[in-house]
């Protein structure tokens, strides 16, 4: 119903939690849990576990199963539930989810919003979405997502999982990401709406693609120039940074 393709072994959810580093009595939030087989990995590392379920037949075998050990189940849709409500600690806890693949952007967004509680978030993502989140300038795939979870955070992909991994195999392949929340985000005030009209239209230059937008040209073509940056450079050419300095030197439109 909700899209999910569960691991199919004990032994790959063992796999995946030993990439993360973790501490005997950490807690990490668990979203997505399913039939519990990486809750279980979690639960056999010392690793408090508040489990996020919205399927009720998950979370009534979750409780059934694994109820006598260090596990809250919270029932609901992660994108619903007030985030203060949470049982976040004093320490940042970890986060980590196989995650419906067509819910893959909100629970990004979610992350990124509390990203400050965050000591480090897993997930697993369809490998394109992986791909587009760890790209660098110039890559074909590289593009606003990039910049902006990269404005937040350090990402990495620490494995890549073939359709066999999964019951039912899915479609496409998948990648398992890792988020580390940065210590000082580098996002100014509106550069996420103008990275969106900088790669809106990728075959045009960021200066004139931001000019559609709204942009005054002369002012952009004024901040390129002050970094150095080609007046025909096209949105995929400019790094995060350089995207952070572009929008602390151009003015919003109207």
């Amino acid at each position: 119903m909700w899209g999910q393709h569960w691991l199919a072994s004990k032994q790959l959810a063992n796999d995946l939690v030993a990439l993360i580093d973790l501490r005997d009595g950490d807690r990490a939030i668990e979203i997505g849990p399913g039939t519990g087989l990486l809750t279980t990995a979690l639960l056999d590392r010392g690793v408090h576990v508040t489990a996020i379920e919205v399927d009720p037949r998950c979370a009534d075998h979750l409780e059934a199963e694994l109820g006598d050990r260090r596990l809250d189940v919270i029932r609901g849709d992660i994108r619903r539930i007030d985030a203060d409500q949470l049982p976040w600690q004093s320490r940042p806890v970890h986060v980590v989810g196989n995650l419906p693949y067509n819910l893959s952007g909100p629970i990004l967004r979610w992350t990124a919003a509390n990203r400050t509680r965050i000591k480090d978030a897993h997930f697993m993502l369809q490998k394109e979405v992986a791909d587009r989140i760890t790209a660098t300038e110039g890559s074909r795939v590289y593009g606003a997502l990039s910049v902006q979870m990269q404005w937040q955070f350090e990402v990495d992909i620490l494995k890549r999982l073939s359709p066999g991994a999964f019951r039912p195999p899915p479609k496409v392949r998948s990648a398992f990401l890792r988020l580390r929340p940065l210590e000082r985000a580098a996002q100014p005030l509106g550069a996420n709406r103008l990275v969106r009209a900088g790669f809106a239209q990728r075959r045009k230059t960021v200066q004139r693609a931001l000019a559609a937008a709204g942009w005054h040209k002369e002012d952009v073509s004024a901040a390129l120039a002050k970094l150095d940056i080609r007046p025909d450079a096209r949105a995929e050419m400019l790094s995060p940074a350089e995207w952070t300095a572009l929008a602390g030197l151009v003015e919003l439109p109207e």
